[in-house]
């Protein structure tokens, strides 16, 4: 209905102009300098990154085309977000009524049980205290600035007194 796809068109609107505003404050505002900005409660509470983590610096690195510190934040990140940059703008081109876009619109569940699946094995890799899964941490923990509890994992990997 024309009442549904208006609403459809505005959330598009809304949620691309909150977007542009987040990543122009991230633009103005590093992370590695601000205290205002979102703080990962499970690696917090845990110690341990989860798939997300890294991500705002992350896309700060990308927003000033800095691809390869982007990486070291967040490898994950910053393979899927073109893919999400993409979807975005073939949503709002189907809204307009261009039909010849082509957008991810998975026909079964499986592409989405193997990214589940990716992120899984992200999540439990970069959380390895070895090289080279180690690699797959955000680059600056400190950064984040505050200290973690110590993880049961990296107290199984060096136990004291070795």
């Amino acid at each position: 209905t024309l009442h549904g796809k208006l609403h459809e068109a505005v959330f598009w609107l809304l949620t691309g102009l909150g977007a542009l505003a987040a990543c122009a404050y991230l633009w103005m505002f590093p992370p590695d300098t601000t205290r205002f900005g979102p703080v990962c409660a499970f690696y917090k509470f845990t110690g341990l990154y989860c798939p997300g983590c890294g991500s705002t610096r992350a896309l700060y690195h990308l927003l000033h085309g800095n691809v390869a510190k982007a990486f070291r934040y967040n490898p994950f990140f910053v393979f899927f977000a073109p893919w999400l940059v993409w979807q975005y703008a073939a949503w709002g081109l189907q809204l307009i009524g261009v039909r010849s876009v082509p957008a991810f619109r998975p026909r079964s569940a499986w592409p989405l049980y193997a990214l589940a699946i990716a992120l899984t094995i992200f999540f439990v890799a970069r959380n390895l205290p070895w090289r080279p899964f180690n690699m797959l941490a955000p680059a600056d923990p400190e950064d984040i600035g505050y200290s973690p509890p110590v993880s049961i994992l990296k107290t199984i990997a060096r136990p004291s007194g070795l």
